[in-house]
């Protein structure tokens, strides 16, 4: 199971409003890999005062438990350091039930909002690294750009977030593609289309505002093959 499953945030003016606490909610998807059938995945965002806890636990279904045994978790968690301040991440975790060497963790220490210590662990290698500006992780960004959305009167053409990635700061930007209405039975979902780009790979999102800008459709590429996608399936607040 492809493990950068979802979407793994600074904005492009360099500025980040203060965000109120999102609600939570369980959504689970369909996930499907080269066209083929292979599981499911349950999204969960937990909050507690000014602490969520963002987690995706994605598990193999039906004939895909023949050749996919990995249950995959990954966690974000975050906080508010000051009342009306940005949520700043806490700590971050990929586990997987049977691979381990695909594991990662870290977790940043705040002096500021903009400043802090990132001490981590990717297979057997530490790291520590200093952060001077907002950063995520490539799985909170997701939850960041819902929140940038849900608080902007419209949608900005570009979103820009530093990520932390295997030891190291990357920028991650999504790119707004306009408008879409996604029919699904007797129902119609609108969706704002971001596209991310790196190199060979690129992942679409369809953000659907109904859901607060929750991804409804996941799509990801390598070398404009389309190797994953995901579609929303059920929500619950």
């Amino acid at each position: 199971m492809n493990r950068h499953v979802f979407i793994t945030l600074s904005l492009c003016l360099l500025s980040t409003p203060a965000l109120a606490i999102p609600p939570s909610f369980s959504a689970s998807y369909g996930l499907e890999k080269y066209g083929m059938t292979l599981g499911e995945s349950v999204v969960s965002l937990k909050t507690q005062g000014n602490r969520l806890e963002y987690q995706s636990v994605s598990k193999p279904r039906g004939m895909a438990r023949l050749f996919v045994k990995d249950t995959i978790t990954e966690t974000s968690r975050l906080e508010s350091l000051k009342p009306d301040s940005p949520l700043q991440l806490m700590h971050y975790s990929l586990q997987h039930s049977k691979s381990h060497d695909k594991d990662a963790e870290f977790q940043i220490t705040w002096d500021s909002s903009t400043h802090g210590v990132a001490v981590g662990q990717k297979r057997d290698k530490k790291y520590q690294l200093q952060i001077s500006q907002p950063a995520y992780d490539r799985f909170s960004v997701q939850l960041q750009l819902m929140r940038d959305l849900e608080n902007s009167p419209e949608p900005a053409a570009h979103y820009a977030y530093t990520v932390l990635s295997n030891g190291r700061l990357r920028e991650y930007n999504f790119v707004r593609q306009g408008e879409e209405n996604i029919e699904d039975g007797n129902k119609t979902h609108h969706t704002i289309k971001f596209v991310r780009s790196d190199k060979r790979r690129k992942t679409i999102l369809w953000l659907a505002s109904e859901y607060s800008f929750l991804p409804y459709v996941l799509e990801q590429y390598k070398d404009d093959e389309l190797v994953l996608r995901m579609q929303l399936t059920g929500y619950h607040e």
